[in-house]
C-alpha cells in the first residue's frame, strides 16, 4: 500500500497588526470534573478600550459562560 502525498494546509490568515482580539481559555479536568478557565478584561466599544480587573465569564450553576466584548 503506499502512502498518500502529504498536502498543505492552507493557510490561515491572522488579524492586521495592531487589531485586538479577546482571549479565551478553558481546559477540562479530572474527565470533566473541573475547568480551568481564563479571560483577558479589556471591554472596548467605539474605539475606546477600557482594562478591567473583572474577566469576561459568568457561572450559570454549574456552567460557565465566556464572552467576547
Amino acid at each position: 500500500m503506499i502512502a498518500p502525498e502529504p498536502r498543505r494546509l492552507p493557510h490561515k490568515t491572522r488579524p492586521p497588526k495592531g487589531k485586538r482580539v479577546t482571549v479565551c481559555i478553558a481546559a477540562a479536568c479530572a474527565g470533566g470534573s473541573y475547568v480551568v478557565s481564563c479571560t483577558d478584561g479589556a471591554l472596548s466599544q467605539a474605539g475606546e478600550t477600557f482594562d478591567l480587573a473583572l474577566t469576561k465569564m459568568a457561572w450559570f450553576d454549574d456552567w460557565q459562560f465566556m464572552y467576547a466584548g
